[in-house]
C-alpha cells in the first residue's frame, strides 16, 4: 500500500500556510514576525487597562459657584433636581449613547448601565419629563457647558480649561 505525503493530503491552503510558515522560519523571519505579533497582542491587551484610568471632571459654566457631590450630579442627571440654587433650571449635558465615556458616567454616578435607565425614562417621558440633552462629542459638551450658563456636563480633565468650571472630578473609562 503505497503511502502519501502528509503535505499531499493536506487541503492547498493548509499546504501553502505550512510550506510559508517553514519559510519565515529558516529565514529568520518567523522569529521577528512572531515578536511583533506577540507585542501587538500584549498591547491590545494592556490598551483598556491603561485607558481605564483616564480621570474625569464634572463641569459647569464659570459664572457658578456653587458645589456638586456626585450624589446631586445622580439626582440632576435623573432630573430628580432640576434647578440651581438661584432658581435657574438645570441643563445636564449626557455624552451619545453606546459611547465610554457615557458609559463610564453611569458606572460612577448611577453605579450602573446606561440601558438600565431606559424604563425610568420612558416613565419619565409620559410624565412629561425629557431626559438630559446628547452631544456627540467631549469637545462638544466642553463648548456647549462654556456658552450655557445653566450647563452641567462631563469631560475628560484633559480637556478642561478656562471656559468651564469643575465641581467634581472622577476616575472612569476611556473617552
Amino acid at each position: 500500500m503505497p503511502t502519501t505525503s502528509s503535505a499531499a493530503s493536506r487541503p492547498p491552503s493548509r499546504w501553502c500556510s505550512d510550506v510559508a510558515a517553514t519559510r519565515l522560519e529558516h529565514s529568520g523571519l518567523g522569529r521577528i514576525a512572531r515578536r511583533l505579533i506577540l507585542g501587538w497582542l500584549t498591547l491590545a491587551s494592556l490598551g483598556p487597562a491603561i485607558a481605564a484610568a483616564e480621570n474625569w471632571a464634572i463641569v459647569v459654566h464659570p459664572s457658578r459657584s456653587e458645589s456638586v457631590r456626585i450624589a446631586d450630579v445622580a439626582q440632576i442627571y435623573l432630573k430628580q433636581r432640576r434647578f440651581w440654587r438661584d432658581g435657574t433650571v438645570i441643563v445636564p449635558v449626557n455624552r451619545d449613547a453606546g459611547s465610554a465615556a457615557r458609559e463610564s458616567f453611569a458606572e460612577v454616578v448611577f453605579h450602573s448601565d446606561p440601558a438600565s435607565h431606559r424604563p425610568y425614562w420612558n416613565r419619565q417621558y409620559f410624565q412629561g419629563v425629557l431626559p438630559p440633552v446628547t452631544l456627540a462629542s467631549s469637545q462638544a459638551v466642553l463648548r456647549f457647558v462654556a456658552s450655557e450658563p445653566r450647563a452641567i456636563g462631563y469631560l475628560p480633565e484633559r480637556l478642561v480649561d478656562a471656559s468651564v468650571h469643575v465641581v467634581a472630578r472622577y476616575e472612569g473609562g476611556p473617552d
